[in-house]
């Protein structure tokens, strides 16, 4: 654990304390960074308050000032099915305060187990789950973590499906060098990149995340990957790489290949051929 993370977990701790007297409370976690012990000194401190009723603005504000911090910021759609959410400053730290019906995490878990959802906001949630460590109603928390481990074959197909389809990467490549097209050909790499990412994290049994962030921590978990992957992607982007469009399709190929042999039931053939390139060489 980083010494950063020790330092914001035990202000969590202390912080969850005024959220836990309220008696819509069920349960409190610290999640992101913190809970995965690799927070530094630019990490948010997530602090996620389960309710079994949403706090009123005067509820919340109350909170945040019986803690001795002004009032930074209440935000209401922080996710597509709404939340509500704090933010302020407390003893140099950012305080990221998000309040979640308990029926509405239990509808997220339902989604993606029952219905094999695959919205990369709910599949991120589910993620942050598994990393949250418990402040307060430990039972419940411990309850939805031991569900969301079991990942489901169905959830593991829907997710390598709906990430399967990509377009291919020659036209935006023809564009960008005889048009200079360059912001429609990092779009694209972008979105391949994202696809890729997508494929493996279902093949990997892996909770798709919804901010791309910290992807190195992402690749070390995957049992199945394209070799040196993170250091491949990595090079895609770089500015002085004048051939990223063959360094990403061969990461696509050796992806499909991947799929292939752990995943036969699905067949990749369609969105092979789909996403085949050919440089122009005219």
């Amino acid at each position: 654990m980083t010494e950063q993370s020790r330092k914001w977990l035990h202000l969590a701790r202390e912080t969850s304390e005024v959220y836990q007297k309220w008696s819509e409370t069920v349960a409190i976690t610290i999640g992101g960074s913190v809970a995965r012990e690799v927070a530094d000194i630019s990490s948010d401190v997530d602090i996620f308050v389960f309710c079994t009723t949403l706090p009123t603005e005067q509820q919340s504000s109350e909170a945040v000032h019986s803690v001795h911090c002004q009032r930074w910021k209440r935000h209401n759609e922080m996710y597509p099915w709404g939340i509500v959410r704090d933010c302020f400053h407390l003893d140099g730290a950012r305080i990221d305060i998000g309040y979640f019906l308990e029926s509405t995490a239990q509808n997220i878990l339902d989604d993606v187990f029952i219905r094999h959802d695959t919205m990369p906001a709910k599949q991120g949630f589910l993620g942050g789950l598994l990393d949250a460590v418990p402040l307060y109603g430990h039972e419940l928390i411990k309850r939805w973590q031991v569900q969301a481990r079991e990942y489901p074959e169905e959830l593991r197909r829907a997710v390598v499906k709906a990430h399967i389809w990509m377009d291919p990467l020659w036209i935006p490549e023809i564009y960008a060098d005889k048009r200079g097209d360059f912001l429609m050909l990092h779009e694209a790499l972008v979105k391949t990149a994202m696809n890729v990412l997508g494929m493996l994290s279902g093949l990997n049994r892996i909770y798709q995340t919804a901010e791309w962030k910290r992807i190195q921590v992402l690749i070390s978990k995957m049992e199945y990957a394209p070799i040196n992957l993170y250091d491949r992607l990595a090079d895609v982007f770089q500015v002085s790489n004048n051939k990223p469009v063959a360094a990403l399709t061969s990461i696509v190929e050796e992806t499909f290949s991947l799929i292939e042999k752990h995943m036969p039931e699905i067949d990749v053939r369609a969105a092979r051929v789909a996403f085949e390139t050919d440089t122009d060489s005219n």
